[in-house]
């Protein structure tokens, strides 16, 4: 048994508070968070270089992460079950109700963030679980597509490229481009690459709004375009969950730099499980079980997975043939137009029917004729047969 739910429900569940600095529960104290000085929010920025190889290049760059850091310590030692269960056993009894003082455990948001032990470690098999609590996909897609969507977008009041943001960005980072500009005792914003214009923005959501969609597919999204103020309202989890998979791509394609576009395209194609979860094992039999939910006609067209894409196929542009299971070829543009037989081969040329139609005895020039001329040609075998009655008649 295991549980899934938001993060919020995380730390009830596991009893490890996934709030602060310290909300990570692998990271647990060894996460290298810190607090934004004008966000006041817990950032977690440029904690992930401490993953990469040793001799990775990224951990060496002094500009493109934390101005003048480099990152040499290693990956934490994640800790095992047998471990975890220890240090939730050493946690004293935590009493919780209305009647009864908030009680915390000493050192809780300095080097832990426990709030109490779980009852889930009455479970004989709880510290053998490889993943104890999972995270429902749905409500973080959902945020993310938010943030991100409303940040492209600059819908004021939810974009996350705010004042308080640029003045944590010119203390933390090296972007002179996007540190404020200070004219006449005034802040002066400059505008981002990752952003769009009023006229770029009308564009998107005109064409969000005049989307046609099957029936059931999602739920009207013309009701959640505002013109007025360039945002949407009132979108469903399910909503944002096929936009971030489906649309996203497309309705920044033309309007955004291709480096900010690549990776939107490359943050679309991580949340879609489904896809995640079958490319590591790729068979051209399993591309065509895969052919009822498009998983192969979006595959071919967008996807990029390295080898195993360039082992299936060199042309990005090609379609599945399933007629059966056993014989699913892969076929690009180039050789399908090799292989499609030419409709006028089909037909039989003139002299084949001659040669077939002589041995019967029947007159292929007849084919040729005109409708005028096969009227003419009824006519007088009309007048034939009255002239034939006629002499027999004499």
């Amino acid at each position: 048994m295991w549980t899934v739910s938001d993060f919020p429900a995380y730390g009830m569940l596991s009893g490890w508070s996934t709030h602060g600095k310290l909300s990570c529960p692998y990271c647990m104290s060894g996460i290298k968070s810190f607090r934004l000085k004008h966000g006041r929010k817990p950032c977690f920025f440029d904690c992930h270089r401490q993953f990469l190889p040793l001799n990775h290049p990224y951990r060496y760059q002094k500009d493109n992460f934390t101005k003048g850091r480099i990152e040499i310590d290693p990956p934490f030692i994640r800790l095992t079950g047998e471990e975890l269960e220890a240090v939730v056993a050493s946690l004293p009894t935590i009493e919780f109700g209305k009647t009864k003082d908030k009680e915390k455990i000493e050192g809780f948001g300095e080097t832990h963030n426990w709030l109490k032990r779980s009852i889930f470690w009455d479970l004989p098999y709880w510290n053998t679980n490889l993943i104890r609590h999972n995270l429902d996909v749905m409500h973080i897609e959902k945020n993310m597509f938010d943030n991100v969507f409303n940040t492209v977008m600059d819908v004021k009041g939810k974009s996350k490229d705010n004042l308080n943001a640029r003045l944590d960005l010119q203390s933390s980072c090296k972007r002179w481009d996007l540190e404020l500009k200070e004219v006449n005792e005034k802040y002066l914003k400059p505008k981002a690459s990752y952003t769009l214009s009023k006229d770029q923005r009308q564009i998107v959501l005109k064409w969000i709004k005049n989307l046609r969609l099957p029936d059931g597919y999602v739920s009207n999204l013309a009701r959640c375009v505002n013109l007025d103020d360039c945002s949407l309202h009132g979108m469903k989890s399910h909503n944002c969950h096929v936009f971030m998979q489906r649309w996203l791509h497309l309705a920044f394609r033309d309007l955004l730099p291709e480096s900010v576009w690549n990776g939107l395209t490359e943050l679309s194609q991580l949340y879609d499980a489904e896809k995640q979860a079958q490319i590591p094992n790729l068979t051209h039999k399993s591309l065509g079980v895969m052919r009822d939910n498009e998983f192969a006609t979006w595959f071919c067209d967008y996807a990029s997975v390295g080898d195993v894409y360039q082992e299936l196929t060199s042309d990005p542009a090609c379609i599945i043939l399933d007629n059966e299971l056993d014989d699913v070829a892969i076929l690009t543009d180039a050789n399908r137009q090799e292989e499609e037989v030419n409709p006028n081969e089909l037909q039989p040329s003139r002299r084949e029917l001659e040669e077939e139609f002589e041995s019967d005895e029947l007159e292929i020039g007849s084919m040729d004729l005109n409708e005028e001329e096969l009227e003419e040609e009824e006519s007088g075998n009309d007048n034939d047969l009255t002239s034939d009655d006629s002499d027999s008649g004499d």
